[in-house]
């Protein structure tokens, strides 16, 4: 050492300001050795502050205030603030406790200089490097433009990495000065965005224990766990809940549940509330657009389907293909097969089938009878308003067989009269036979009502106008008129209903012609030559021939006994006059 004075100051000085110089205190292997700081010579005013070298830890340490050490330089070179030791080799710097006692928190702050931060200025940054100090990693605070005063200082802090085979950091979160979070973007217009429009690929993943819970909670002032999202990885299942209930979830096998927790189809709707509770599955679309549930298969993803077209209000059904099958109008009429229901005045239900077969049955409406016992009926029944039937037919299965050929069937028809219950009033037989039921119970009266009743079209009253029954015989590939029964008026006059009756049959080569006439009065009548048939009129001409009156018992009887529904079977009898004058073979 050149030189060791004090000045006018009382202060020591050591050198002349030329060359190297230095102070070494020298103290024994296990003491300290310390340059103190005094501003008295008693009590702590002796020793205020201090820096002291332990020898026996190796570490310096600085004191302040009088009291013990503010901070160490340990052996091994870690910093140590508000403790005199550290339990971890790896630590560098520590930080414990505060000016306001051991017990209380720590805090590092970085400040700017006494310029305002500019618009986007850094106003501090934590630099992770290596040896050669390039930044590796960071984390930068930054003013985040906005007004910067006493009362405003808007930042957002950004953390950044370097990745595997570059040289410079690049920022991988920020939070803003909303608190929002970005993570892989520098903006964050929501409280989390994860992702950024230049990502191939973006993933949050939720790690557990194989039977444990990955969840994602939504909470409110009220309840902190009012949502959630849940794994469970016991299970497998997917759940979502609402007001802390699960509310759906997808199985492991991929099923949908709603309202059900085990769903035992591909989607499962399900309210288990009260028994009055209605359940809705609702699709809603444009007012101008279909709405609708599809299906398909492996090969076609739109197969079949169902329809709401809000333009016209029709529900469709779609079968393969997806071509339309069936539809309910906006007014209730049913078309299979058929777009228009409605059209000229069709009826609520119109069943169409495109066929071209000429022969045999062509099924467009089948009702199917569910029970094989002989005797069980598949019913077409006509209700009114308040559901009492008035009407109906009966498809009969007779009798049930293993095959086609072996099954019986016949037709029923009932109606309702007043006061009376349904009954059946006609049926076709399996053998093709109808059988009407009157209800004439003797005498003839004017009010009777017989099993069958013609009536004509003729408006006028003009005479030989009336109805009939025409008979047809098998000809060729088809049927040629055989012979007639015909009922006409006698007269032209418009009120006068008196009639007559008469009798055409078909001579081999020649068309079908009257051959006798039951007049009005009773008389029975031949003709002496062919009487030509007006069809449309039931009209007659030519000469007659009048046979004498016992005659015409018979005949009426015979004529009496077929319209009633005697077969020639029934009737194969002789019937004899009173007077024993003709006898009739039937």
């Amino acid at each position: 050492m050149s030189s060791f004075t004090g000045n006018a100051s009382d202060n020591l000085v050591v050198g002349s300001g030329s060359g190297g110089e230095g102070i070494t205190v020298y103290s024994g292997t296990n003491n300290q050795g310390s340059l103190t700081f005094a501003d008295g010579t008693s009590g702590d005013a002796a020793y205020r502050g201090a820096v002291e070298y332990n020898h026996t830890n190796d570490r310096l340490a600085f004191r302040t205030a009088g009291t013990g050490n503010r901070m160490v330089l340990d052996s091994s070179g870690r910093l140590l603030v508000g403790t005199t030791s550290a339990s971890s080799t790896a630590t560098t710097l520590l930080l414990q406790g505060s000016p306001d006692g051991a017990s209380g928190p720590s805090y590092l702050r970085l400040a700017t200089g006494t310029a305002t931060p500019s618009s986007t200025g850094t106003i501090g940054q934590i630099s992770f490097t290596d040896s050669g100090h390039s930044t590796a990693a960071s984390i930068i605070a930054f003013r985040d433009s906005g007004s910067w005063s006493s009362s405003s200082k808007p930042t957002k802090l950004t953390f950044s990495t370097t990745a595997n085979g570059a040289s410079t950091a690049t920022a991988r979160m920020v939070i803003d000065s909303s608190g929002n979070v970005a993570i892989g973007s520098t903006t964050a217009p929501d409280k989390l965005n994860v992702g950024s429009t230049s990502n191939g690929f973006t993933a949050i993943r939720i790690l557990t224990s194989d039977t444990g819970n990955g969840e994602v909670r939504f909470g409110d002032a009220s309840n902190g766990s009012a949502g959630y999202i849940r794994y469970a990885h016991n299970g497998n299942h997917l759940i979502f809940a609402r007001d802390g209930v699960e509310a759906m979830r997808i199985s492991s096998g991929g099923n949908v549940g709603i309202g059900d927790t085990s769903p035992s189809h591909k989607l499962v709707v399900k309210d288990a509330g009260a028994t009055n509770t209605s359940n809705y599955l609702n699709v809603i679309s444009g007012n101008a657009a279909n709405a609708g549930i599809a299906f398909g298969d492996t090969d076609s993803d739109l197969v079949g389907g169902v329809l709401y077209n809000h333009t016209d209000n029709a529900l469709r059904f779609f079968q393969s293909g997806f071509t339309e099958a069936a539809r309910i109008d906006s007014s209730g009429f049913v078309g299979i097969n058929e777009a228009s229901p409605q059209h000229n005045g069709g009826g609520q239900l119109t069943v169409k089938r495109s066929s071209t077969a000429t022969t045999g049955l062509n099924g467009v409406l089948r009702l199917k009878q569910g029970s094989a016992t002989n005797g069980n009926r598949a019913s077409l029944v006509f209700s009114s308003l308040d559901n009492f039937n008035v009407a109906a037919v009966n498809g009969v299965i007779e009798t049930h067989a293993g095959s086609e050929s072996n099954n019986v069937g016949r037709l029923e028809f009932y109606t309702k009269a007043s006061g009376s219950s349904i009954a059946e009033r006609m049926r076709i037989t399996s053998a093709g036979k109808i059988q009407i039921t009157g209800t004439r119970g003797g005498t003839l009266q004017s009010s009777d009502n017989d099993s069958l009743e013609l009536y004509t079209s003729a408006t006028s009253g003009n005479a030989s106008t009336g109805g009939g029954i025409t008979f047809y015989n098998h000809h060729g590939n088809g049927h040629v008129m055989g012979g007639v029964i015909h009922v006409v008026k006698a007269n032209g006059v418009y009120e006068n209903s008196s009639s007559d009756m008469l009798f055409g049959t078909r001579i081999q080569g020649s068309s079908v012609a009257y051959r006798a006439r039951l007049t009005s009065v009773g008389d029975w009548q031949t003709f002496s030559s062919n009487v030509n048939i007006d069809i449309a009129n039931s009209q007659s001409s030519g000469n007659t021939k009048r046979l004498s009156t016992p005659v015409t018992a018979p005949l009426i009887l015979a004529l009496e006994l077929f319209l009633l529904g005697f077969t020639p079977t029934a009737m194969s009898k002789t019937l004899i006059t009173p007077m024993d004058q003709f006898q009739i073979k039937i």
